[in-house]
């Protein structure tokens, strides 16, 4: 009988220990992008609520260019703090800049999202929002610049997730070749096709994928309808722990 309500209690504690879950990832809001001629910065207009994880894509143009300063935005207390996964110059030509931003927590009141740079440039930015990440921390790993000339395919290195099966991937794409837009391949959905303004032919593309459905190695991929020549990132970023109840076990046979 002893042995009986031993097991039982252990039964009982079992049932009663709550395993650690993950937040939903979702992409919230409307992707936005913008461009301008020669400025010191491009700004796009956004509201992000307040929280949220944010992800800025830049391009600039200038021929002698320089890494992106910075990505900031007019939010409270001194704006969100940005942070770059990459800001590379584009490796089919150095007379572009290729940047990723993200901040894991937009602060209250932003209206305004800026990429700044120290030298007047042609520049390209596209926004997007999601809730569910991690609050520090968050990002997991991403790709070497990936690059090529005169295809219809661009696909980034792989990345292998470490976190399982709950991150955010988000792929990075520019072309300044002709202004074809970017088609996500599955199981990456298109983000936003965004063109520059002052040269005879770019693009940036942004995608993403929600959430990874196995473990295993990851890419990024987009086509498009003529030939060009491309840069290519994935990066993924993981979820942020659900909060987990742990109910008291009630009075057991020990």
């Amino acid at each position: 009988m002893r042995r009986h309500g031993l097991v039982l209690g252990l039964l009982v504690a079992c049932l009663l220990w709550v395993s650690p879950a993950w937040a939903v990832i979702a992409r919230v809001g409307t992707p936005v992008g913008n461009n301008v001629g020669a400025s010191s910065s491009v700004s796009r207009t956004y509201a992000p609520t307040e929280g949220n994880f944010v992800a800025v894509w830049v391009v600039t143009l200038n021929t002698a260019p320089t890494a992106i300063t910075s990505v900031t935005d007019d939010g409270a207390t001194g704006g969100s703090v940005y942070a770059a996964v990459f800001n590379d110059n584009y490796a089919n030509n150095t007379n572009w800049q290729v940047a990723l931003f993200y901040t894991l927590s937009a602060k209250a009141s932003v209206t305004t999202i800026t990429a700044n740079y120290p030298s007047a440039s042609a520049g390209v930015i596209i926004v997007a929002e999601y809730s569910g990440l991690a609050a520090a921390s968050a990002l997991d790993t991403n790709s070497a610049q990936a690059s090529g000339a005169s295809g219809t395919t661009q696909t980034s290195d792989a990345i292998t997730p470490t976190a399982g099966l709950n991150e955010l991937l988000l792929g990075y794409f520019f072309q300044n070749t002709n202004q074809d837009d970017f088609t996500a391949t599955s199981p990456m959905s298109l983000v936003l096709n965004q063109n520059e303004s002052l040269a005879s032919g770019a693009n940036l593309g942004a995608t993403d994928q929600l959430v990874t459905s196995t473990t295993g190695n990851y890419t990024a991929g987009t086509t498009t309808a003529g030939a060009v020549n491309w840069d290519a990132y994935i990066a993924a970023f993981k979820a942020a722990a659900a909060p987990t109840a742990i109910r008291r076990r009630s009075k057991g046979p020990f």
